[in-house]
């Protein structure tokens, strides 16, 4: 009764372990819970959406034997209204979106040289087309007509690269797929909002679902993308991150579709259903300290410069006991249909931990496509694990929000 507001506050946020997050990282997701006052879950699952965006496709996993996994997540904080998901988004995504700006700005010289030449080779196709169909000399024609075939050809190579793009709010699949196929086959959808799950659902195509792309983009499986005005392109390896913060209803809208749920859509996700902050606010809270904010700034593009200059995804290798560790904290959901996709996510999160702690890390030299420098022993695996643990009570409240009970 004599409680005040912040300490109810407190006793209805149940927040992810942060025990193996790096001090950076920690410092940002607990000054902005903080700040914003909102359970420390939000933040720290869209760190790790933001860590996935940045490391996906560079970066591989290999567990044991046979067994790899792409480094991209699909994470899902569900918060009812007023609970300052934007905020939050905004806050932590900030740096990606700068970071990405600079890569743009880079590219624009190459951009604009390409389109040049594109263009010139496309005046003189049509110069040339035009010489083969209005010369009357048989020999010119000839000429002509070999002039215009090798110019066809020389076009066919010159393309126009677009300007990179780390990350989008809300697109159909079909734009997504040709995001992929554009942005080296990585591209992730960070949003405060739940338009993605219409999307899943077919809103611009009639209701036919579409999930093939995000279905194939968590898994990295083969994906072929059909272009508009030529022929169809192919993304090998796809790897499509997914970073949501939406009202709770917005799951059980999306398991109402047969196709979402019996294709299995929604266990491939990380949920945090933490308990809402809104009448138990602290108003009088400072905000986030600019030392901490500018080191997660500062830190979070060190990590992502660290992917530079890669010319294939490094793949990294635990130690013989790891592997075990991930099998063994999966053993209390075997039965269910869940028990497929939430062991994939074990490594996916425990190397984000890994891997963010080494900001400064060079890559391996070329030509070594595994790097052993960053092996992870069962202990530091186990200890890892700590952030599926702490989804552990949210599990079951997300499966009866979706409404199956699982």
């Amino acid at each position: 009764m004599g409680c005040t507001l912040a300490t109810r506050a407190k006793q209805r946020s149940q927040d992810v372990p942060d025990r193996s997050l790096p001090d950076w990282l920690r410092s940002f997701v607990e000054g902005e819970a903080q700040a914003v006052q909102v359970p420390a879950d939000m933040p720290a699952l869209f760190a790790l959406a933001a860590l996935a965006t940045l490391a996906a496709g560079h970066v591989q996993i290999e567990p044991k034997d046979g067994w790899v996994e792409g480094l991209n997540l699909f994470v899902a904080v569900g918060m009812g209204r007023g609970e300052r998901k934007t905020a939050v988004y905004r806050d932590v995504t900030a740096p990606i979106l700068t970071y990405e700006k600079t890569l743009r700005e880079t590219a624009q010289p190459d951009i604009r040289e390409m389109a040049s030449i594109r263009r010139i080779a496309e005046t003189a196709l049509a110069k040339a087309e035009k010489a083969a169909a209005t010369t009357k000399d048989p020999t010119d024609r000839a000429a002509a007509e070999e002039e215009a075939r090798r110019l066809a050809q020389t076009l066919e190579h010159l393309d126009v690269p677009t300007a990179p793009r780390l990350f989008t709010d809300d697109c159909t699949p079909e734009a997504l797929a040709s995001l992929l196929f554009e942005n080296h086959e990585r591209i992730a959808v960070l949003s405060a909002e739940g338009g993605i799950f219409d999307q899943m659902a077919g809103r611009y195509n009639s209701g036919r679902p579409n999930l093939d792309v995000y279905l194939k983009g968590h898994a990295g499986d083969f994906l072929r993308v059909d272009r508009v005005g030529r022929l169809f392109e192919y993304v090998d390896h796809p790897a499509l991150t997914v970073g949501l913060a939406v009202q709770p209803y917005v799951f059980t809208k999306a398991a109402r579709n047969a196709d979402v749920m019996g294709r299995g859509m929604l266990d491939r996700f990380l949920y945090g259903l933490p308990a809402g902050r809104v009448g138990f606010r602290d108003t009088a809270v400072a905000p986030l300290a600019t030392e901490v904010r500018f080191r997660y700034d500062t830190t979070l593009r060190a990590f992502a410069e660290t992917f530079n200059g890669l010319a294939e995804p490094v793949s990294l290798l635990l130690s013989d006991a790891a592997p075990g560790t991930f099998q063994q904290s999966d053993g209390g959901d075997r039965a269910t249909p869940t028990a497929g996709c939430r062991p994939r996510a074990h490594p996916r999160v425990g190397v984000q931990a890994r891997r963010c702690r080494r900001a400064n890390y060079r890559p391996a030299p070329p030509g070594r496509g595994v790097h052993r420098g960053l092996a992870s022993s069962g202990q530091r695996s186990d200890r890892r694990l700590s952030h599926q643990r702490g989804q552990l009570p949210h599990r079951p409240r997300a499966r009866r929000l979706r409404g199956d009970g699982r």
